[in-house]
């Protein structure tokens, strides 16, 4: 088991939890704005043009070569997904302070607890898709870029996350019609 294994069994575990406290309504919401974050985040993306003059930005403020798109690209999804998607979670939970279904009692925490591990699953996907696109090409610190890449490939989830990505991708309707971002993109 590998850092990146015990990362996404936690993060998978928090949100598993966190959807069945919540219930099927929230965890339904939620699972909709990740869709939506990740969809609009990933068009962003593809748009590498604009991207090539925030990858001069990136090698005038750390110094030395303009990165690679595709390590910018990575970086610009991540820094943009990550907190657009909890910050979407948070303010969710303010505007909408209590979304229980009291009909449906336990049922409701059941439900919400199967949408968690659907959302689970494409979020350690996606993180684990994404981590392997951004060891894909070699960075100038080459001991960080070696060790992450080593958790990459030593993953005993890389079978299962794969399997998933493959299963859940083509439910992101706007990449069939352009093209995959390469964190939708299947790594080997």
């Amino acid at each position: 088991m590998t850092i990146l294994d015990g990362l996404l069994i936690l993060l998978g575990l928090i949100v598993i939890i966190l959807c069945t406290m919540d219930g099927l309504l929230r965890a339904v919401v939620t699972l909709v704005s990740f869709y939506l974050i990740t969809t609009a985040t990933g068009l962003l993306t593809l748009a590498t043009d604009m991207l090539h003059g925030i990858a001069r930005s990136l090698a005038g403020v750390v110094g030395g070569h303009v990165p690679s798109m595709l390590l910018t690209q990575t970086v610009v999804f991540t820094v943009l997904t990550v907190p657009l998607f909890v910050g979407a979670y948070f303010i969710g939970k303010t505007l909408f302070r209590e979304t229980a279904l009291p009909k449906l009692q336990a049922l409701d925490n059941i439900l919400g607890a199967i949408v968690g591990i659907v959302l689970a699953l494409i979020i350690m996907a996606l993180i684990y898709n994404t981590w392997g696109v951004a060891v894909s090409v070699r960075w100038q610190n080459v001991q960080t870029w070696n060790a992450m890449r080593m958790a990459y490939f030593g993953s005993f989830l890389r079978p299962y996350l794969r399997e998933t990505l493959i299963t859940f991708r083509p439910l992101f309707l706007m990449f069939q019609f352009t093209e995959y971002p390469p964190f939708f993109s299947l790594q080997r």
